[in-house]
């Protein structure tokens, strides 16, 4: 009896086990079956993921995908997602597949792995692979400073009709370094022609007997350039009475034709300043809270004045605007409206009247409080690019892409810093790329690869036409360092900033006072793996 009971005993076991071996076996089967591949066009800032569906399992497949991570190896589903991305599309059945990936670091080394899924299963993997993207190659042609004993500071950088440079700012230095003119009062309008390797065509100081400062220009129809700034001076061989707004026309060679000190209104501050069509100029400044717009005359004469009355940010004293000229040739305005918390964006024609205008609600825009700095162009499609720094409570930097018709079209969020502002923004027209450039003294976080050098260092950044991350660069030495202006002449940059850093790093040459005007010339390409 008690053989008999063990037998039934043992056949039940095998039976069981036999049992459990079918099911295993019939839930492998409702998995699918994918293979890992090596990635592909691989660059900077980018890679192609590639996989194969072998076998669909018991189910169609639904979802099929990548994940990725600089910092963890992906053997498996991710238990916790931090530093870990992923990319997904439907899943169009059995066969090979890929996606692209963006936002990456240069020269680094990223692991990845495939999934996929039906109904009948969890996620499967394939064999986890890496690749590396390429490095930076930067070649920097230029690197001069300008100034004497004193502080002397660029501002603003513009191609002349000629070719050369032109390089806009203010001095308070004698003749000294390689400063070749001296100051009139405590401190000047400084501007400087440079040809293309950085050399001094001319020089020239302009002012009266307190500090005068230029922070714009432009070319004018004759050859020459309208230089614009302000003014704290009162007399003086280059002032016509006290007026805080200050314009000095030059010719070519940096000779005065005239010189005019404006009172536009109570305490105005000159913004910018632009050439029209028909002859004149196209000044911008703010008071409080309104903006004006003023016509200025090839001679010097102000034909009229308006002003845009508007709460741009209730409680200060004055606000931060952007202006550039339109596709059209008409005036682009950026500011921040405290009372509705929206970015408003002007369109201005030559006759000071607005013709179109958009309203962004700041929740769609990382809830900006106002604007701490920012730029404003339009590229070739008539889409408005916007570099913003928010200033509020929640600093924040980033790069927006809006219509015609004020939709975000993308958003780069960059920093979610104090420790980073935006000066300039410029368009690459070889290959429509966007460049921003400013300081920072920020280390390394998510868009910024590279230690700080100093205490401030000057930071380019470049992005695709679609707002993806390509590459960043700090350039610095052991202090105080930061990019003002920048523009494009064929492939080079020409960066203009200040510099007070010694030589060292990426500053090659030591500074002569307690600031220097600074100018770099680089470009950049990759070196593949």
């Amino acid at each position: 009896m008690k053989f008999i009971i063990c037998f039934f005993s043992i056949s039940f076991f095998f039976i069981s086990c036999k049992k459990d071996a079918i099911l295993d076996s019939q839930s492998n089967m409702d998995n699918p079956i994918i293979s890992n591949l090596q990635a592909s066009e691989i660059h900077l800032s980018s890679a192609k993921l590639n996989a194969s569906i072998l076998s669909e399992g018991s189910t169609p497949t639904q979802t099929r995908g990548f994940y990725y991570s600089s910092e963890k190896e992906i053997a498996a589903k991710p238990i916790n997602m931090s530093g870990i991305s992923q990319v997904a599309e439907q899943s169009k059945g059995k066969g090979d597949y890929s996606l692209t990936i963006q936002n990456l670091k240069p020269n680094t080394s990223y692991y990845f792995n495939c999934f996929t899924f039906n109904s009948a299963s969890s996620e499967v993997f394939g064999k986890q692979l890496t690749f590396k993207t390429n490095s930076l190659l930067t070649k920097t042609t230029l690197n001069k400073v300008y100034g004497g004993l004193g502080y002397d500071g660029f501002y603003k950088l513009i191609k002349t009709k000629d070719g050369n440079l032109l390089a806009i700012g203010e001095s308070n230095s004698s003749k000294s370094g390689n400063k070749i003119t001296g100051d009139n009062g405590k401190g000047d309008g400084w501007v400087s022609k440079l040809d293309l390797n950085g050399n001094i065509i001319w020089e020239k100081n302009f002012g009266g007997n307190n500090r005068d400062y230029f922070i714009d220009g432009c070319n004018s129809i004759d050859g020459g350039f309208l230089l614009a700034g302000g003014s704290a001076s009162t007399t003086g061989i280059d002032i016509t009475g006290y007026g805080q707004i200050y314009l000095v026309k030059i010719d070519n060679n940096g000779n005065k034709i005239w010189a005019k000190n404006l009172n536009i209104g109570t305490y105005n501050y000159f913004e910018s300043i632009f050439p029209v069509l028909g002859g004149g100029y196209l000044l911008t400044s703010t008071a409080g809270q309104s903006c004006s717009f003023t016509k200025i005359e090839e001679n010097g004469n102000v034909s009229w004045t308006k002003k845009l009355n508007f709460d741009f940010y209730s409680g200060l004293a004055s606000f931060e605007i952007s202006t550039t000229k339109s596709n059209d040739g008409n005036l682009l305005i950026l500011g921040y409206n405290g009372n509705n918390n929206a970015l408003v964006i002007f369109k201005i024609n030559n006759n000071g009247e607005i013709i179109k205008q958009l309203e962004i609600p700041h929740t769609s825009l990382n809830n900006i409080e106002y604007l701490s700095s920012s730029k404003i162009i339009e590229n070739t499609n008539g889409d408005l690019i916007l570099a913003i720094t928010n200033g509020g409570s929640a600093p924040n930097q980033t790069i927006y892409s809006i219509n015609p018709s004020g939709k975000i079209v993308w958003n780069l969020r960059i920093g979610d810093s104090i420790f980073l502002e935006i000066y300039d923004l410029v368009q690459s027209i070889t290959n429509n790329q966007y460049y921003i450039v400013g300081t920072s003294n920020q280390n390394i976080i998510k868009y910024k690869t590279e230690i700080s050098r100093g205490n401030n260092d000057g930071f380019l950044m470049a992005i695709d036409e679609n707002g993806n991350y390509l590459f960043d660069k700090t350039f610095g030495g052991n202090d105080q360092d930061e990019f003002r202006s920048a523009i494009f002449i064929n492939n080079d940059i020409f960066i203009l900033g200040n510099s007070n850093s010694n030589a060292g790093i990426e500053k090659n040459t030591t500074s002569f006072g307690l600031n220097d005007g600074w100018l770099i010339k680089t470009s950049f390409s990759e070196e593949s793996k």
